[in-house]
């Protein structure tokens, strides 16, 4: 055997060898996650959406892909360097292809400096702008404050009854100040008027006389429902206004105001338990028949996330960054469990959005609006 030809064995076998070792699965996904800790019960959910949505590909007999698939769980302990520690193993150890963020923007936060150095795409299921400003490689499957606002803005001029709209925003809370425009730009390019908003120093300093302005009219709250609880107060009474909430409504435990003092309150719902959407309901039943229990919204995200990047690399027939990140820019259709969904110029999902509404027996499901 000549020194050459033994050059080039030895190098081949350098490079299958190598290669065996990056990529042991056609597609690898690493998942950051707090598997211990305060935060752990949150991981628990993320960690068993994901699951579903591995195993009922794995389970489908006519599945192409099942077996190049490959997920990796790392315990980022829900501490900021736990995180790191968890990502540069995944990234280094793992060599996974792409990575699914954390349940925290600031855990999300401090990883994704290393994600973006590593040129890795990762879909994170709850994320901030300025998160994914960091990299073009970065995606969420949550809504942004814009799209909330606009679809409620879309409910109310089309499913309340009501002469008068107002928004109560405070002073300097600018997220407020984005879902409150949104929603009224939304209101007003379907019914053509304009919502009155409001602007007032804090939910305390509103008096009975703005109060009874609002008897029977419909009014947005563009804060969590635990801020808006003094302002619920107010408006408790036979003449109260329709209310509409933002985000997070659904996690949260109603005040006395609604449970007991008759309001009538619809809110954004990323996802509700009660929508008809056939892909909803079948990852509903798969949790139920696997843990004996309905899914929370970050087991939905979870989910989401996971089937956002098989779904780009089912397209694209590869695992690199590129060809997958560009496919996510550009698809019309991507599959959630609330309808088609596309991403948007902020690289946030752009997708129908659930109302539901809180009743003495829990919440319900109204309705559907799509971007």
């Amino acid at each position: 055997m000549t020194l050459v030809l033994r050059t080039f064995l030895i190098l081949g076998l350098f490079i299958f060898c190598k290669s065996a070792l990056a990529i042991d699965a056609k597609l690898k996904i690493g998942v950051v996650l707090p598997r211990t800790g305060a935060m752990s019960p949150i991981g628990e959910e993320l960690q068993r959406g994901i699951t579903v949505a591995f195993n009922r590909i794995k389970s489908n007999p006519k599945s192409r892909i099942a077996k190049n698939l490959q997920i990796v769980f790392v315990d980022d302990k829900g501490t900021s360097e736990g995180a790191i520690k968890a990502t540069e193993e995944l990234i280094l150890r793992h060599r996974v292809h792409a990575i699914i963020g954390s349940v925290s923007n600031s855990i999300n936060d401090t990883i994704s400096d290393i994600v973006a150095s590593r040129q890795k795409t990762m879909v994170l299921p709850i994320a901030s702008r300025e998160i994914l400003a960091k990299s073009k490689n970065f995606f969420s499957v949550a809504t942004d404050f814009e799209t909330q606002g606009k679809n409620l803005g879309t409910f109310a001029s089309s499913r309340i009854k009501s002469n008068k709209i107002f928004i109560i925003v405070r002073k300097d809370e600018p997220e407020e100040r984005l879902l409150a425009d949104a929603f009224s730009k939304g209101y007003k390019a379907r019914s053509g008027k304009s919502p009155e908003t409001l602007e007032v120093e804090s939910f305390e300093s509103v008096d009975a006389s703005i109060a009874r302005r609002m008897q029977n009219a419909a009014v947005f709250i563009p804060a969590s429902i635990s801020e808006s609880a003094p302002l619920l107060q107010r408006f408790e009474g036979k003449s109260s206004p329709k209310i509409i909430g933002s985000e997070l409504w659904e996690t949260a435990v109603p005040p006395n105001a609604i449970v007991d003092g008759g309001l009538e309150v619809y809110y954004h719902a990323p996802y509700s338990i009660g929508s008809p959407h056939s892909a909803l309901q079948a990852f509903v039943s798969s949790f139920k028949d696997a843990y004996n229990k309905q899914p929370s919204s970050i087991a939905f995200a979870g989910y989401e996330s996971f089937n956002t990047i098989v779904y780009a690399y089912t397209r694209v027939k590869s695992n690199r960054t590129s060809p997958i990140v560009q496919y996510l820019k550009s698809a019309k259709k991507l599959p959630s469990l609330s309808g088609p969904a596309s991403i948007g110029p902020s690289r946030f999902s752009r997708k129908p959005i659930s109302v539901e509404t809180f009743t003495k027996s829990g919440p319900k499901y109204v309705t559907k609006i799509g971007p």
